[in-house]
Formats: structure tokens, C-alpha cells, sequence
């Protein structure tokens, strides 16, 4: 009789050995998954990419391509068309057609494409990517892993140049007078292995050429931004239109709220450098200053305007002479004499 009651012990303690065996299989694959990024462990944080597109038809296959390799699985891609003219949409359309495409009917320059392709996302992290960039193995992952620390608002990539001969970007001042400038490094000082390394020589470049002790912005070819930052800066600002100084406007006002810009050099694309205005045309130029000013107009106090930005103002004026940027630079500042109580409208709008 004791034998016989012993037969459903067994039984059980069968059923639970192999109960414990799946369940240690299951931990054990799920370990594996976590370790070779297959799953993440940063609570299936999603990003949501977003391109702006116009006339990109070059550029935009590679693009995509190259966000599809990435490991990192929780991500959407959402293309805004910027009114293009050539056979850009088509080709996304043919070559992805799982892929959310907005066709918009006019020219929103970059800023309002970006809000419109924000609005129609759902991700924790908003990534924002040029069409002509080409994104390397765990860029997005890595960029999403640099989030884990809460003060973190803004991640940009390492960048380098369409031959991969240098460093075009490890971000970027911005000079007295608002000009910008991107910290170039050369792959013969640092290797793309040694991050830390590449972190201290931009630090180095900063303080002995800018007397800086950190960047200023990062570029919005490649960019990471909280989506509660997005929501409560309320996105870029249009009137940057068509493009110019939006990214670096952005950055200022989310280090002014408390929250870290930094540069994730892990993260790593190529830039093949399109300007949809035509790189150092005088319509280059004009878009140039006329939203420097902007940015001048908009960010700095009365006090800095007068005792910074016109002495350095001044100085670059002088150096420059006859330079085919001085009816450009012109035109620029009468735009934005023509538009100074709205811009003020929008730096008072902030402040509140």
C-alpha cells in the first residue's frame, strides 16, 4: 500500500522535473538572444526613423537597405516626400512596399516633413536620418543604448566622410556670431574601434581650437531624441525653412532644460553629402544666414547679442570683404528685420 501511494509522487515530481527543464531551456535561449542583441535588454525601447526625402532618388535604396540590416528589431522607418520632381517615391514604393510613404502635395523643408513624419510615428526614441546617409552595423542599437542614462535627451552619430577617409562629423560648435562648425578627426589619429579615444580627441579639439569644453549640438544627418524631450519642446521649428539650424536650435533648448546632447561614437553612418540647395550656391548661403540670424534672434539674451554676436559679427564681416556670400548675407538679414516680431513671438512663446 505504501508502494502504490508512492506511484503519484513520482508522477508529479516527473511532471515538474520536465516542467523545469523548459523552463531552464527557455531562460537559457533567451539568455543567448539577449547576449547576441537579438533581444534587447532595454525593455523593447522602439525608434522610430524618420527620412526626409526630395529629389533623393540617388541616395534613397542605399538608404533604406541599410537600415534593414541593422539587428536592432524594434523600429519603424517612415518616409516623408518632400514634393520631389524625380522618381524617388517610385522607387520606394517598388523596392519597399511594406514601408509607410507620405506623399506630401508641397515643400514643408525639412523641419515641417520631420514634425509631420513624428506625428504619424509611435516610437519611444525618434531617430532622425538624411537620405543620403548610409548607416553601418549596430548603428541603431547602439544608439538606443545610450538613452539608459535618464539625463541623456539627445544622441548624435559619428559620421564619416562618402570615402571613409576621415571624420566629417563628432559634432558641432556654434561661434559667437552663430556660425557652425563640425569637429573633423582624422582616422590616422583615432581608430572607429576605440570610442573612448575618439570622445577624448574631439574633447581635446574643442578645448585647444574653441576653448569649448563640449559640443554645442549634433547634426541632424543622424539623430536621436526622446520622444517626452520632442513632446514637450513641441518639435522642430518651421520657421528654419527650408533647412539650417533646426537640429542645433533643438539641442540648445534641450541642454537649457537640464537634459545631456552628447555624441555616440559606436553608432557610425556615412554621409554622402546632398544639399538639396545647392552646397555653397549663393541659394545655399541665403538659407544659411537667414536662419543663423534666426537662431541668434531667437536664442540669445540682449546682453550677449550686443557684447558677443556684433563684435564677432563684425570681425567675420571684415575678414570676409567682397565675397560672393555679402548680397546673399544681405538678403538674409532683411528677411529677418521683415520677420523679427514673429521670431520674438516664438523666443517669448518658449521662454513661457
Amino acid at each position: 500500500m505504501r508502494a502504490l501511494g508512492i506511484l503519484p509522487c513520482l508522477k508529479c515530481l516527473r511532471k515538474y522535473t520536465a516542467k523545469l527543464l523548459i523552463k531552464t531551456k527557455f531562460n537559457k535561449i533567451l539568455n543567448f538572444l539577449k547576449r547576441t542583441n537579438m533581444i534587447e535588454e532595454s525593455n523593447f525601447i522602439k525608434a522610430s526613423i524618420i527620412i526626409v526625402s526630395y529629389n533623393s532618388s540617388e541616395f534613397i535604396v542605399d538608404c533604406i537597405n541599410s537600415i534593414k540590416n541593422q539587428k536592432y528589431p524594434y523600429y519603424e522607418s517612415i518616409v516623408v516626400d518632400n514634393a520631389s520632381s524625380d522618381n524617388s517615391v517610385l522607387l520606394i514604393k517598388n523596392n519597399f512596399p511594406d514601408l509607410k510613404i507620405y506623399e506630401s502635395i508641397k515643400n514643408l523643408g525639412f523641419a515641417g516633413a520631420v514634425n509631420l513624419g513624428v506625428g504619424l510615428s509611435g516610437g519611444d526614441i525618434i531617430v532622425l536620418l538624411n537620405p543620403d546617409v548610409i548607416v553601418k552595423e549596430n548603428w541603431l542599437s547602439n544608439l538606443i543604448e545610450a538613452f539608459q542614462d535618464k539625463k541623456v535627451g539627445i544622441v548624435g552619430s559619428l559620421i564619416l566622410d562618402e570615402d571613409q577617409s576621415y571624420i566629417q562629423h563628432a559634432g558641432a560648435i556654434i561661434h559667437e556670431n552663430g556660425l557652425t562648425e563640425h569637429i573633423e578627426l582624422d582616422l590616422k589619429e583615432v581608430s572607429l574601434e576605440d570610442g573612448k579615444k575618439i570622445l577624448g580627441k574631439m574633447k581635446e579639439k574643442i578645448k585647444e581650437e574653441f576653448d569649448k569644453t563640449d559640443i554645442d549640438y549634433v547634426t541632424g544627418a543622424s539623430i536621436a531624441i526622446r520622444q517626452s524631450l520632442w513632446d514637450r519642446l513641441g518639435g522642430l521649428d518651421e520657421g528654419y525653412f527650408p533647412g539650417y539650424f533646426e537640429e542645433a536650435d533643438f539641442c540648445i533648448k534641450a541642454k537649457d532644460l537640464g537634459y545631456k546632447v552628447i555624441l555616440e561614437p559606436k553608432s557610425i553612418c556615412i554621409h554622402k553629402q546632398a544639399s538639396s540647395s545647392g552646397l555653397f550656391s549663393t541659394t545655399f548661403y541665403y538659407f544659411y544666414h537667414k536662419n543663423r540670424i534666426r537662431f541668434v534672434f531667437k536664442n540669445y539674451s540682449f546682453k550677449r547679442f550686443i557684447y558677443d554676436f556684433l563684435p564677432s559679427e563684425i570681425n567675420w564681416m571684415r575678414r570676409k570683404r567682397i565675397s560672393k556670400e555679402n548680397i546673399p548675407l544681405l538678403k538674409a538679414y532683411l528677411a529677418n528685420i521683415k520677420n523679427i516680431f514673429s521670431i520674438f513671438y516664438k523666443k517669448r512663446r518658449y521662454i513661457s
